[in-house]
């Protein structure tokens, strides 16, 4: 098996998966928010350092983004969802970027709960991510 996909594996108990995807959360906040250039903009061709793009790309690595539906998985989406509706509130812009990353990956599969989210978060969304934010609630990644 593939290891992204070990963490949606019914063969690990769940609690042990939910305490993997809550742990991302320190990920972002203790290292991503460490190391990352605080550019929201990555630009074609720029050179971006591994650690940003890492932390702009983590949700894309990860194999699950809500499709499809899957009733053995609900608890594993609420707490990914979870995750980045808390990584929005981190104080740091390439964090918040990936999370809007993030949500708008999910965005196809919870519509409702993306769009609350970021509606609910709007505050802690910098002027520079607004545009991205809105993009996001609709399912746009670009």
């Amino acid at each position: 098996t593939f290891l992204p996909y070990s963490l949606f594996s019914e063969d690990a108990p769940l609690q042990l998966r939910l305490e993997l995807i809550n742990s991302m959360y320190e990920c972002f906040a203790k290292i991503f928010a460490k190391y990352c250039e605080p550019c929201p903009i990555h630009d074609e061709g720029a050179d971006i350092p591994p650690w940003s793009t890492l932390c702009y790309m983590w949700w894309e690595l990860l194999p699950r983004h809500g499709v499809p539906k899957v009733a053995a998985l609900r608890e594993i989406d609420a707490a990914i969802l979870a995750v980045l509706r808390k990584i929005l509130l981190l104080d740091h812009i390439a964090c918040k970027r990936a999370a809007l990353h993030g949500l708008a990956l999910w965005q196809i599969s919870y519509p409702d709960e993306i769009r609350s989210i970021i509606s609910e978060h709007s505050i802690n969304i910098p002027l520079t991510l607004k545009a991205l934010a809105l993009k996001a609630a609709t399912g746009n990644t670009q």
